[in-house]
């Protein structure tokens, strides 16, 4: 592998399929991990769902995640992230200058798949959010009753039991009158539609960028955040 050895010649940017970092390719994933920067790699998701044997993906800070099919502008504006400032840094420091804002919210995520959790609990903890998990509909609405102080909720709306859609409407009938944000791997009009008309107040679509998450967030919560 041209990639791996230390005459290979310096690059700007990688373009990775995700299935290099399936279990099967584990060891060639270990490899190529530890001898690129992964500020400067883009991986390509055959799906917008994180599947149960993609935990390393999960894990690292890549430039960028796009599910096929490619759309050219947004495959233009992750090479464009590449070659910033930002990319060149050493990781410890580029972690820094994300982030800039402690938020200080409590946040209710409510999503089955373990692997989505993990990355998305990653994503709201480095932004300084205190953030209590729910596995389905149900266990959200509990986790409600028992603590009025969330300030916002992520709600996947594909969940056992009860979900997203079926929970935000509980929520809304208890009382609950924090904002809630759509998880979804759709990005459908009509899907969205309904997300806001079950009582959710933004739509994010998997999978999202820490800087979504941040924007979502940030415009929901505006009362809440610190001053800076």
């Amino acid at each position: 592998m041209t990639l791996l050895r230390k005459s290979a010649p310096a690059f700007d940017a990688a373009i990775l399929a995700d299935s290099v970092f399936e279990l099967s390719q584990a060891e060639l994933a270990q490899r190529l991990v530890s001898s690129i920067d992964t500020a400067k790699v883009i991986v390509l998701r055959s799906s917008p769902v994180l599947s149960d044997h993609s935990l390393l993906l999960s894990c690292l800070d890549f430039a960028a995640q796009l599910t096929k099919p490619i759309v050219p502008s947004e495959l233009l504006q992750a090479l464009l992230n590449v070659r910033s400032p930002r990319a060149s840094l050493p990781k410890n420091e580029a972690a820094k200058s994300d982030a800039t804002v402690d938020l200080k919210l409590r946040v209710l995520l409510a999503e089955d798949n373990l692997v989505n959790q993990k990355l998305a609990l990653r994503m709201l903890e480095r932004m300084g959010c205190s953030v209590v998990l729910a596995e389905n509909g149900k266990d959200a609405v509990a986790v409600f009753e028992s603590d009025r102080n969330l300030d916002v909720v992520l709600m996947d709306i594909q969940m056992p039991m009860l979900d997203g859609l079926d929970t935000t409407r509980q929520l809304r009938k208890i009382n609950f009158t924090k904002p809630i944000i759509a998880l979804s791997a759709s990005a459908y009009k009509e899907d969205i539609e309904k997300s806001l008309e079950a009582g959710m107040n933004g739509h994010l679509h998997k999978p999202f960028t820490e800087a979504e998450i941040f924007k979502v967030i940030s415009e929901n919560c505006k009362g809440k955040l610190p001053v800076i």
